[in-house]
């Protein structure tokens, strides 16, 4: 079966793919610590939010008195 080939610029201009292809290796390596870098401090962000959220959880439960904080003389019931 007969596929349509593609018009590639930088062949009608005597480049090879691998040649034409090698100018992007750079742009490519370059990009990859960038990339982990950012999505580094994005994590972190979301980490430190679901941390904070979970501080606020942890004390709003603190603010509930339990019965047994509570001393027997100020417990209704001696319960």
């Amino acid at each position: 079966m007969h596929r349509k080939q593609i018009w590639q610029p930088w062949m009608s201009q005597g480049r090879s793919v691998l040649n034409y292809s090698m100018e992007h290796i750079p742009h490519v390596v370059l990009g990859i610590p960038f990339a982990v870098f950012f999505m580094v401090v994005i994590a972190s962000k979301e980490i430190y939010k679901a941390n904070a959220y979970q501080f606020n959880v942890y004390k709003r439960r603190l603010m509930i008195r339990r019965p047994e904080d509570i001393p027997t003389e100020y417990r209704p019931f001696c319960s």
